[in-house]
């Protein structure tokens, strides 16, 4: 949008509008604009020339009408896009409130205290990363489904266990609406003055075809364009150390109340992919993006790529992923390297690292 913005020098109506949120006023403006575009000069009337006189400043635009109006049509079009974004983010943060509380007893514990059988005896779980990641995946489906139908989406699940994103959410008023949600576990591995600071980090989906293709379909629900956002919910966890001196696994129903949850003090959040992502691949050998690890930049969306450009991360962090391993350069030593670093991204693209400010979190 800035990039736009500066299309407009001059126009002060247009960025009045915008600043006073009067969003609409912009597609009457155009639509005004782009039917007197379609007169010829010599047919139009005194109202329709000192309209454009008083509102369209620069020449160029003068000149080609048409054209002025589709970059405000452009513009609002835009706006429209990310007034859905902000909204459909709020959802989910005001959500993730509520799935603190469905996770978690008065007393911060896990509520998920085992298996049982038709014989109520209850065993107990391990604090293996994906059997948790998955009781959690299974314990939340139903609000996942109370969030669609309150808010007026569809929600699709992946067709495999491999594809992006975990849900896809349309719009009921219009199929054009997706948003891409990943819902992410991981367990805090550190903590500073008594307070969680850092977690083991999680994946944020692959960057390989559907990624840099994005019209592809292949391991993806839809086509990557057509996801208006794409997001995160995390969760994260405290593993319960207390439960690896127990021998006991398994319980009488009767003794429920006893059972000390493999997990607890749960934080979770909700974020776009591109604020919380890292400039590190998030696991082995596979194409995965890595997100950060410090908490506080995961609940306030303030990776790198918000650290380095603020506002206009995503598009630094969709360029940088596509290329991610697919760039060689010659390092000090004139060996070849590939690059794997923002920084070392940046110079190849010839931006003065130095020069540049990165933002505090």
């Amino acid at each position: 949008m800035p990039s736009l913005l500066r299309s407009y020098k001059g126009m002060k109506q247009i960025l009045n509008m915008i600043l006073d949120g009067k969003f609409n006023e912009i597609l009457k403006f155009s639509e005004r604009v782009f039917r007197i575009a379609l007169k010829p000069k010599n047919e139009r009337g005194k109202n329709e020339n000192e309209f454009i006189n008083e509102n369209v400043k620069l020449e160029g635009n003068k000149n080609n009408l048409t054209s002025f109006s589709q970059k405000l049509f452009k513009l609002y079009a835009l706006i429209e896009e990310e007034i859905k974004k902000e909204e459909f983010l709020e959802q989910l943060q005001l959500f993730t409130k509520e799935l603190n509380n469905y996770v978690s007893t008065r007393d911060s514990q896990w509520v998920i205290k085992g298996f049982i059988d038709i014989f109520k005896n209850i065993y107990t779980l391990t604090d293996d990363t994906k059997l948790i990641s998955k009781v959690i995946e299974i314990h939340l489906l139903p609000k996942f489904l109370e969030f669609a139908d309150k808010y007026g989406y569809k929600i699709i699940f992946a067709d495999k266990q491999n594809w992006y994103p975990d849900i896809t959410f349309i719009s009921k008023k219009s199929e054009t609406i997706k948003f891409a949600v990943d819902l992410k576990t991981t367990y805090i591995t550190k903590y500073k003055n008594g307070k969680p600071y850092e977690c083991n980090g999680f994946t944020l989906g692959s960057h390989g075809t559907y990624f840099v293709d994005r019209q592809s379909k292949k391991n993806i629900q839809f086509p990557y364009s057509e996801y208006l956002g794409h997001y995160v919910v995390g969760i994260l966890y405290e593993r319960n150390d207390k439960i690896k001196t127990y021998k006991k696994t398994k319980y009488k129903i009767e003794e429920l109340e006893n059972i000390s949850s493999v997990i607890k003090n749960f934080i979770v959040f909700a974020q776009e992919k591109w604020r919380i992502a890292s400039d590190k691949s998030g696991s082995g050998n596979t194409a995965n993006i890595g997100s950060v690890k410090r908490i506080k930049e995961l609940l306030e969306g303030k990776g790198i790529f918000w650290q380095y450009f603020g506002e206009d991360g995503e598009k630094w962090f969709d360029e940088y992923w596509m290329n991610y391993g697919r760039i060689k350069i010659k390092d000090n030593k004139a060996k070849v390297k590939t690059i794997t670093s923002l920084e070392e991204f940046l110079r190849f693209k010839g931006v003065d690292v130095n020069k540049m400010r990165r933002r505090k979190v």
